[in-house]
């Protein structure tokens, strides 16, 4: 008789992508059968919640349901609610500032500033941009990350200017005070002087006027000078024989040659001039020179040089006109005046 013909059975695989859960095997299902559930995979952090016929997990599969392909299952997955968060200090280029847990609705604790060389903090921000301050009164309830933010201090230079060279530069922060530096020795020509103050003029005169007060703020860059002034009693003490011949000099000068042109008492001034003189022989508006032998008592605005180079700038005519009203002199004047000036005009009388 005739025997039963063997079925032709019909397989399908069916595929379960576990999306980054504990791998699942694949499940072979004859045609119209139905597939059994796979025992529950396993993901950190996250709960099991079915398994989806799309990638996207948003259409539930129904294992009542007959097979009659083969198909890919999708795991779904809901994150967990964590118990604590992290927050997280970016300190921007500062120093280190140590992260935070804090638990589910509580609050950051405000840490210590950090500090960057050449810079202020101006607080933490909650982006990245610095636009928005953190809240540190605001719960936490996610993973954040905070964002120092920096402002760069500005510095100004101040320069110590002393006799036409630098004598000392300090960097001050804006709005502090510089402060203030060694005192500086008067140039050697400059003897009978000491140092009197900084000043913001480079004027070598007796008035305070310009002198610079270091309890002021900085907010620019600053060029200071020392300013040297004479110690006339000092040098009168030590030089009184010359002062009284330059005296009778002068009283002489100006008996006989009309006005003396002279700054103060020639007591103590220690100047001696023959601007009268010389009246004769130059235009002294166009050269205004104050003569003195020692350069002392250096008058703004009145250049101080000696006889000696005065003399050397005058022509030879200028010379002999020169030594004309020094000849007028008497012989005691006319000598000392010679000595004390170390010029020789007896070539030109």
């Amino acid at each position: 008789g005739g025997g039963v013909g063997n079925a032709i059975v019909t397989l399908y695989t069916i595929t379960f992508n576990s999306n980054g859960g504990s791998a699942v095997a694949a499940a072979s299902v004859t045609e119209n059968n139905k597939v059994s559930q796979p025992s529950q995979p396993t993901k950190s952090g996250f709960t099991f919640g079915g398994w989806y016929t799309d990638s996207a997990c948003t259409q539930a599969y129904n294992f009542d349901s007959a097979v009659t392909k083969s198909f890919t299952l999708y795991a779904k997955w809901i994150q967990n609610t964590p118990n604590t968060y992290t927050v997280t200090f970016n300190s921007n280029g500062g120093s280190a500032v140590e992260a935070q847990i804090v638990e589910k609705n509580g609050y950051a604790s405000v840490p210590d500033e950090p500090t960057r060389d050449g810079y202020n903090f101006d607080g933490w921000y909650s982006d990245s941009s610095l636009t928005a301050e953190f809240d540190f009164d605001a719960v936490i309830t996610q993973n954040t990350t905070v964002y120092a933010k920096w402002s760069q201090i500005k510095t100004y230079t101040v320069k110590f200017v002393s006799n036409g060279t630098t004598f000392a530069t300090k960097k001050v922060v804006e709005g502090e005070a510089v402060e203030y530096p060694d005192d500086p020795q008067p140039p050697e020509d400059r003897i009978y002087h000491y140092f009197a103050a900084w000043s913001t003029m480079d004027l070598q005169v007796e008035v305070d006027d310009f002198d610079y007060d270091f309890g002021e703020p900085v907010y620019e860059d600053i060029t200071l000078y020392a300013r040297f002034v004479a110690d006339r009693d000092s040098y009168a003490a030590d030089n009184a024989e010359v002062i009284e011949q330059l005296i009778k000099v002068r009283d002489q000068l100006s008996q006989n040659k009309g006005e003396f042109l002279a700054l103060g008492d020639a007591q103590f001034e220690m100047v001696v001039t023959v601007a009268d003189v010389l009246t004769q022989v130059i235009d002294l508006d166009q050269y205004q020179f104050i003569i003195t032998k020692l350069n002392i008592g250096a008058f703004y605005p009145v250049e101080v040089m000696n006889v000696q180079k005065l003399f050397e700038t005058l022509s030879d005519e200028e010379k002999s006109r020169f030594a004309d009203v020094m000849s007028g002199l008497d012989e005691d004047t006319y000598n000392f005046l010679i000595d004390f000036f170390e010029i020789d005009i007896d070539k030109y009388m």
